[in-house]
């Protein structure tokens, strides 16, 4: 796929609350903006991992309380870097989180 950081729009998932697992992964995505699953309240896995993704902002996974699995891992660059950079409080609003891939 070719998926851009414009597909994380919180409008996107306003006819999708009831999904479950969301699959990512092998696109170009390269940020996470704040509130980017908005309305994804039952949303158990999310899978991130080979992307571009150099940041997460504070409040990307905002309202995502049923959220027990995210997966970041195998970030590169372009240039073929893996530069990573998620704020120390991100996953402490996540109550159910039990697994976080990144490396």
């Amino acid at each position: 796929n070719e998926l851009t950081t414009a597909v994380l729009s919180s409008d996107l998932w306003t006819q999708n609350s009831t999904l479950k697992e969301l699959i990512l992964t092998n696109n170009k995505i390269t940020e996470v903006p704040p509130q980017a699953f908005v309305g994804l309240t039952e949303l158990i896995r999310l899978d991130l991992g080979q992307n571009r993704i150099g940041s997460v902002e504070s409040d990307s996974f905002q309202g995502l309380q049923s959220l027990q699995a995210v997966d970041l891992s195998q970030q590169t660059t372009d240039s073929g870097e893996a530069i990573f950079v998620v704020p120390a409080l991100q996953f402490t609003s996540l109550p159910q989180l039990q697994a976080l891939q990144w490396m």
